[in-house]
């Protein structure tokens, strides 16, 4: 037994390392767990989520926030769906800006291409064409990414994924998250018999 073969110092880590993985694992989602690579265990997948994690913050330009998206909206005069309000106010409670905000925030194609026009434009990562992403700003966004290794890796997918479709960008972040989650090292601990004490 794992117990058996260690110290108290062991037995005490190994006890901390299932309480945390553990409930964490359980809360994870298919889609959450959909990012993993098919040999992963579920252990790995939620140190490597973990490792993933601040890619969500530095990736939060390309999705705006509410109030950016809804002076965005103000300037196409077309008003917002109403389930798009419950968007906003979960985002504004939780402070993170979800990825179905730029979805189909009007009933209006024309619309919603002006408002996630409109949000790249302002946090600058829309390309001097505008009409696609300045890869440029995303490389330099992801490669803050740590470790290096890491950021360089995604940085590297920024410039490979695909293109978003009229600016739709949901589909280029999952290319930049699924990157990093093959790219990221996983776990480094590991558990040392009694011997090495």
């Amino acid at each position: 037994m794992l117990s058996g073969a260690l110290n108290h110092r062991g037995h005490c880590y190994a006890g901390l390392v299932a309480s945390f993985v553990v409930p964490v694992a359980a809360a994870l989602t298919r889609v959450e767990t959909s990012m993993c690579g098919k040999t992963d265990t579920l252990a790995e997948c939620v140190v490597k989520q973990g490792q993933c994690s601040p890619l969500d913050d530095l990736l939060a330009p390309l999705l705006g926030t509410p109030d950016l998206i809804t002076a965005c909206a103000n300037t196409t005069g077309v008003p917002l769906n109403s389930d798009y309000y419950e968007s906003i106010g979960k985002a504004v409670v939780t402070g993170v800006s979800a990825s179905n905000l730029m979805r189909q925030p009007t009933s209006d194609s024309v619309a919603n291409l002006a408002i996630r026009r409109c949000v790249l434009n302002a946090t600058h990562m829309l390309g001097a064409d505008g009409s696609l992403l300045d890869r440029g700003a995303v490389v330099t966004q992801v490669s803050l990414l740590s470790p290096p290794d890491l950021g360089a890796a995604v940085a590297a997918a920024a410039t490979t994924c695909p293109e978003p479709t009229s600016l739709k960008t949901t589909g280029f972040i999952q290319c930049l998250k699924k990157a990093c989650m093959t790219n990221a090292p996983g776990s480094t601990v590991t558990i040392t018999s009694s011997e090495d004490y």
